[in-house]
This record gives C-alpha cells, sequence and structure tokens, in this order.
C-alpha cells in the first residue's frame, strides 16, 4: 500500500504578499527583502507555500543553538540543495560559510533568479558571531550583483528592524522592501473556517477571536466536529492542550531576557484599559530609562501591546495596553485558575462578561481600517486616539475608547458595546450621549462636526433615541 500524500493547505489570506513575493522572482535585478511579524502568524508558510520548488537554498536558524551549531546547520541545510550532498566539513565563520553558498549557487546554470530564504535569523545572528556582517559583506560583494532573491525572516521584529530593516553597517539602504504579516482580521478569520468547514456562528466567531486573535497556527489547531467552545477547552484548558505552555514559549523565543518583558505584561494587565509610562516605571522593578523603555517597544512592535494616544495631550499621557487576544485571556483566565475551571464555567460568569467588553474594545481597535471603510472615510487621513476627563463636582468624569479624527473636518466618538442582543439606548443613557457629546465639542472648542458612531455586535434597537441622536452604525457582522 503505498503511503498516503500529504495535502497542503491554501494560503489563506494572503493573496497580496502572495503577489508581492512572486513578482520579486520576476525581476532582472537582485533584491533583499525583510518579512516580519508576530510569532506564529505564518512568516515560513507563506514564503514556503509561495516559493515552493523555486528555493535555492533555505536555513532556518537553531533556538539558543551557538555560533558552530549554527555553522553546522548551515552546512546540513546546503547539503540538501546540492546534488552529491559532499559539503560535509564545517565552515570556521560565516565569511567561510556564505563563500561556500556563492560557490554553489555559481554552479546554477543561466540567467534564472536566485532565491535564497534565511528563517529565524536573529537566532543565527547571536551577538559576537559575525553573521550580520558577513552577510552584508557577501550581498555587497557578490549577491547585489547576481540576480539573486534574498529573503530574510524573523519574529524578533524589534530585533529584524533594528539589525536589519534600519541597519546602520553594511546593510544600510539595502533591503527594497519590508512585508509586516499581520493576523488574520474577522473576514479573512471567517474564511479560514469556512474554507477548513469550521461551523460557527458570526457571534462564535467573534468570541473565538477574542480569545486566541487571527493567529493562523492557533487556528490550524481547530478540530472539525466540534464547537468553539469545545476547542477553547481542547486547546487551553485541558492538561495535554496544544496552546497550554503557549504564554511562556512566546517570549523566551523572541527575547533574551524575556523575564522583563513578562513584568511588563504582568504589571499591564492590571489595568486592561491601559497605563501611562510613569504608571508602568513606578511598578517596574527594574532598571529603568533606555531598558524599560526598549521592553515596551519590543513589545509594542512584537504585536502584543498597543500605544492609545490621548487626544489633546503629549506622547507621555499615552496609554500602553495589551492587545492581544491570547496574552489578554491568558493573564485573565489561565495564568493562576483553579484547577478543574473548565471555559464553560467562566463564560457564564459575571466577570467574563465584563472582560469582553475590553476584548471587543481591541477588536475594533485592530478592525480600524474595516472600520474606516464602512464610515466610508477609507482614503481619508485619520488619526486614533482615546480620550478622558476627569469631571468635577458639576459635571460628570467620562471616557472615550475610540476617537476617530479625520483630516475633512469630521470627528467620530466612538461607543462600542459588547451585547449579544441589539443594544437598546434608554432615556437616561440618552441624556448622558448627549451631555457628552455637548460638553466634548465645547470643552475642546473644535470646529469639526462631531458624528456619534455605535460599534456593536448585533447592532442597534431602532427607537427615537437612536434614530435621534446616533449618526453611524456599525455591527461587527458588518465586517465579517
Amino acid at each position: 500500500m503505498k503511503n498516503a500524500q500529504i495535502v497542503k493547505k491554501p494560503l489563506y489570506g494572503r493573496s497580496l504578499e502572495s503577489n508581492v513575493l512572486l513578482n520579486y522572482t520576476q525581476s532582472n535585478s537582485s533584491e533583499m527583502i525583510a518579512v516580519v511579524g508576530r510569532r506564529r502568524v505564518g512568516k515560513t508558510y507563506l514564503i514556503r507555500r509561495t516559493l515552493e520548488n523555486k528555493l535555492d537554498f533555505e536555513i532556518t536558524g537553531h533556538q539558543h543553538a551557538n555560533k558552530t551549531q549554527q555553522l553546522q546547520n548551515f552546512i546540513i541545510s546546503l547539503a540538501k540543495y546540492t546534488n552529491t550532498g559532499m559539503i560535509t566539513q564545517v565552515p570556521k565563520n560565516w565569511i567561510e560559510a556564505f563563500q561556500i553558498l556563492k560557490t554553489y549557487l555559481l554552479q546554477k546554470k543561466g540567467n534564472k533568479k536566485k532565491i535564497i530564504f534565511i528563517d529565524e535569523l536573529p537566532w543565527i545572528a547571536s551577538p559576537k558571531s559575525g553573521f550580520v556582517e558577513a552577510l552584508a559583506h557577501f550581498w555587497n560583494d557578490w549577491a547585489s550583483e547576481n540576480n539573486v532573491l534574498l529573503i530574510v525572516c524573523g519574529s524578533a521584529a524589534s530585533w529584524m528592524l533594528k539589525n536589519v530593516v534600519h541597519n546602520k553597517g553594511g546593510l544600510h539602504n539595502r533591503i527594497k522592501q519590508t512585508i509586516y504579516l499581520q493576523p488574520f482580521t474577522l473576514k479573512e478569520t471567517k474564511q479560514y473556517l469556512i474554507a477548513e468547514r469550521i461551523k460557527a456562528t458570526d457571534k462564535q466567531i467573534v468570541e473565538l477571536y477574542m480569545v486566541l486573535g487571527g493567529i493562523p497556527y492557533y487556528l490550524s489547531l481547530l478540530q472539525r466536529g466540534k464547537s468553539i467552545q469545545q476547542n477553547i477547552q481542547d486547546l487551553l484548558f485541558d492538561a495535554q492542550g496544544k496552546l497550554t505552555q503557549e504564554y511562556n514559549d512566546i517570549f523566551t523565543s523572541l527575547f533574551t531576557n524575556s523575564g522583563n518583558h513578562l513584568q511588563v505584561i504582568n504589571i499591564l494587565s492590571r489595568k486592561l484599559k491601559g497605563m501611562s509610562r510613569a504608571e508602568i516605571t513606578a511598578l517596574y522593578k527594574g532598571q529603568d530609562g533606555g531598558a524599560l523603555s526598549l521592553i515596551i517597544e519590543e513589545l509594542v512592535l512584537s504585536g502584543f501591546v498597543t500605544r492609545v494616544d490621548a487626544f489633546g495631550k503629549s506622547v507621555k499621557d499615552a496609554l500602553y495596553k495589551i492587545t492581544d487576544p491570547y496574552l489578554l485571556f491568558y493573564k485573565k483566565y489561565l495564568a493562576s485558575r483553579k484547577t478543574g475551571i473548565t471555559y464553560a464555567d467562566i463564560v457564564h460568569t459575571a466577570s467574563y462578561k465584563s472582560w469582553c467588553g475590553y476584548a471587543f474594545e481591541n477588536i475594533c481597535l485592530y478592525h480600524f481600517k474595516e472600520i474606516q471603510k464602512k464610515l466610508h472615510s477609507g482614503k481619508i487621513s485619520s488619526y486614533v486616539s482615546s480620550y478622558f476627563y476627569k469631571g468635577n463636582t458639576q459635571i460628570n468624569g467620562y471616557q472615550i475608547d475610540m476617537l476617530i479624527d479625520r483630516n475633512d473636518g469630521v470627528m467620530h466618538i466612538c461607543e462600542i458595546k459588547f451585547y449579544e442582543t441589539p443594544f437598546t439606548i434608554d432615556k437616561k443613557y440618552a441624556q448622558q450621549l448627549e451631555h457628552r457629546l455637548n460638553h466634548f465639542s465645547q470643552n475642546l472648542k473644535t470646529n469639526k462636526t462631531v458624528l456619534l458612531t455605535f460599534i456593536t455586535m448585533q447592532g442597534l434597537v431602532n427607537n427615537a433615541y437612536a434614530n435621534t441622536l446616533v449618526d453611524n452604525n456599525i455591527n461587527l457582522a458588518q465586517l465579517m
């Protein structure tokens, strides 16, 4: 009996990025491309599926391996592409390794594009390894003039940007294009589930997105024939779940001193609405200044934390908040959960319903571009921020979680509501909204048109208050 052939899954939701890569394979000049994105977002899968049978050489760095082990890995990888596999001697350094690669590529006949893929480059380029310098020499001395497409990839986004994309040495201005691979949107997640024949309602897809986000690897673990709640239970709550250890793995794979990054995440998890830099500094038990700034920057660039600017205030008043769905859910319900607690137990609690409100706000923040399109302002330059008024003895305080400031004289005050049924604006709430709109316009003395925009799960109940006050009404189904 013949072995069953492995059926590869299609490349969902990546047509734009895939076409970019394919276009570079057709050019007659050398180019260096960087692919950056969060761990598990599908960078390697994108490149391999797009360029399968086109790669002339591929190497993937080994985590925690030393220079000698990485060089051994290089030779083993190169042997797969040579007809004889006779290369066995490990090079002394990366200059010699790239010379061997050059010799191999020179044997390729014709003017066909030579395609090299270096995956998890930050793991290879350990301190004092000389890898980046050798790569720069290889590119500047030979590859840049010999029809080579060099694709470098890494999950440590801040490292990639600093040491490759914005390199100030031999790789300065050598990157032709950087592809920032993002998680799936709600629409792409729904398309993926439909294609994989995993049945779920729009509400259940939003529930899934709140827990796992649009991370392709996480979605690939879902089992057909099980409900969304069953899948979440299997992956996150069962002892042998495939994502039970993911939290620690994320940080140790990306950051050398991951304990510092975990500490900042722990601090931010205390206040889901977000914290200012000063608040984080007050709680951080470590070196301040440049060290903490770098940690925060790395968390932002990795897609785990988002900086939300405060409207009308300086950068120091910006709030930093955990917006990665998996991390947000883990810190709330998995980090210190009691033995035996199941996902089904959690979803019926008041705490979960409150948490869903924050998680839903983050989903809306991530889908800002899609929201813009529904507001018919996709081509209008806009700035997203939050606004907080403390209040006084005469006026109650309030917060606007999403404020969209457009450069065409319009501002959207967004009310984000997570309800499983259409949301009702009653008389009391209508009065609060009217007060808020009037105070905001007068307090900021803005000449812009202020529009009240509702973003909900199931829309609004059509009543007199909604018809009078609400200018735009978006429900999540419209984004899917």
